[in-house]
């Protein structure tokens, strides 16, 4: 049973949906609202554009990157990557 009381659990439920499960679409419906309840999270809003990106959606995701980084996601050199890629 997952608890709820942090953004990572329910982070790694969000990543099960889009590795595991191969379920993009829950995937972002779980990372979405994840960031609506951390909306401050770098992290969490970085789960999300990779979500998008998996998805195909390029705008959406170069969107969150660079949200993440706005929010000083503490890894945020694999952001600028992608950030670099999709502007291009």
């Amino acid at each position: 049973m997952y608890g709820f009381d942090n953004y990572n659990t329910f982070n790694e439920v969000g990543y099960y949906y889009l590795y595991d499960k191969k379920q993009v679409d829950d995937a972002i419906a779980i990372f979405e609202y994840n960031v609506a309840l951390f909306p401050t999270s770098g992290t969490i809003v970085d789960s999300l554009a990779e979500g998008y990106l998996k998805k195909g959606d390029k705008k959406k995701a170069l969107y969150y990157y660079k949200r993440s980084i706005e929010l000083g996601y503490m890894d945020n050199s694999g952001a600028k990557k992608v950030i670099e890629e999709l502007e291009k």
